[in-house]
């Protein structure tokens, strides 16, 4: 590992089937191999080194000092500690001091650590073992995070930002770091984090969308649930699965296949099952944006997807809006948008095959602004799959505004809570 005086960047990996960055440097220098214990107990990412958790983690305190010395022992002790359970990999840190109020540690603005004359620790996780690429994660003592995508050959791109939890401590002996890794899609950022405040929250990006791999050939319906499926396999359920737009008819697929594995549900102005039917101008519309999605892909590779991505997610956080943007100009995304909604009918048929959910808990929530002619006959009957459901109507919401617009994210937040608290209960749904 290396440090420098008073700031340390550590290179580990997320598991032990990836080639570590760091030992690759400790091999030079005959150093050792680092080993990663999967946690003891809970962890709370809070700054907070006493937790349970940490005490089965190795402590790692063989470090390089590489400014100003050129891979001698440096003269202040750091330890670190590395950590996993099923969910994310931990990384913690202890950075000396003997003159805490000579930390280099000021407020700024997040990816902005000061260009190396800020302290900061963190790691770099070369996921695809290359030993040339890799993700850097850095916080400065104040907490300011920064993260980037680093290539030996083409230097470094600062524009993605991550979802990972971090915290610091400043403490009269130096200061703490604590982080936690686990990606989720950049759409979900005003819900995600309220629901998690109550329970447990996955979310993922479908096959050939963020950062996931590409699907092999184009996915129907039923290949996205069973992506899911596979994806929930080793998360204890039952689930409480919630789905927006077209999303809703593949949780709508799950349920009708895994029915033993869902405990409730929450569709957010879902694109109804009947849309190619039921909807007068929807077939119209899905003929032309068909042709039109097939010039998407080499305009992707113009810019002219980028110039549109950008004009969107207006709404969102910082930076759900720029991880968005980044992910939603690419040439890979365009693919994957044209593929998917080819196979759009085939994944409604499928939705519609499965017609009702029993006494299954369900919350149906229609954004009434901009609706398309016949939207709001078919929300109804929708809500109507559950004799255990209520439907939420919210005047001024939009289709995108019950993800994009905090206020509005908020009601889709608070018909989520309502339904995990119906499944904790066993009681029926009420309404707030």
């Amino acid at each position: 590992m290396k440090s420098s005086t008073r700031s340390a960047v550590i290179a580990l990996l997320m598991s032990t089937a990836l080639k570590p960055h760091a030992a690759m440097a400790q091999e030079k220098l005959a150093g050792d191999t680092l080993q990663i214990s999967r946690a003891t107990g809970s962890i709370k990412v809070d700054g907070d080194l006493s937790e349970e958790g940490w005490k089965a983690a190795k402590p790692v305190t063989t470090w390089y000092e590489v400014n100003p010395g050129d891979n001698t022992e440096p003269a202040l002790r750091n330890v670190g500690r590395l950590a996993y359970d099923d969910h994310f990999f931990y990384a913690s840190f202890e950075f000396e001091d003997p003159n805490p109020k000579a930390i280099r540690a000021p407020y700024s603005d997040r990816d902005d650590s000061g260009g190396g004359f800020y302290d900061f620790g963190g790691i770099v996780l070369d996921a695809g073992n290359s030993g040339r690429t890799g993700k850097l994660f850095v916080v400065t003592p104040r907490n300011i995070q920064n993260d980037t995508i680093i290539d030996d050959s083409s230097g470094e791109d600062p524009s993605p930002d991550f979802f990972w939890e971090s915290a610091t401590r400043i403490t009269e002996h130096g200061w703490v770091l604590e982080s936690g890794l686990g990606e989720t899609s950049a759409y979900w950022a005003w819900i995600a984090p309220t629901v998690a405040q109550d329970t447990r929250v996955c979310v993922y990006d479908r096959a050939g969308w963020g950062r996931s791999d590409e699907a092999a050939s184009p996915q129907d319906g039923v290949g996205v649930a069973t992506d899911l499926h596979t994806l929930l396999a080793h998360v204890p359920g039952p689930f409480v699965l919630v789905g927006h737009s077209s999303g809703a008819q593949y949780v709508r697929i799950f349920a009708g296949r895994y029915p033993s594995e869902v405990a409730g549900m929450v569709l957010l102005d879902p694109q109804p099952a009947e849309a190619l039917t039921r909807l007068p101008a929807f077939p119209g519309f899905y003929r032309v944006f068909r042709r039109v999605s097939a010039t998407f892909p080499p305009l992707a590779r113009l810019g002219v997807a980028r110039l549109v991505a950008l004009a969107g997610s207006d709404g969102l956080p910082p930076q759900a809006r720029n991880t968005r943007r980044v992910y939603s100009s690419s040439a890979r995304t365009a693919r994957s948008l044209r593929d998917e909604f080819a196979q759009l009918p085939t994944a409604l048929e499928q939705a519609h095959s499965f017609r009702t959910l029993g006494e299954l808990p369900l919350i149906l929530v229609t954004a009434v602004r901009d609706a398309p002619a016949g939207w709001l006959p078919l929300q109804d009957e929708m809500a109507a799959l559950s004799t255990n459901s209520f439907h939420e109507v919210v005047a001024n919401a939009t289709h995108s505004s019950l993800i994009e617009d905090e206020h509005d994210a908020g009601v889709s937040s608070q018909a989520i809570r309502l339904v995990v608290e119906s499944v904790r209960s066993a009681r029926l749904l009420a309404r707030p």
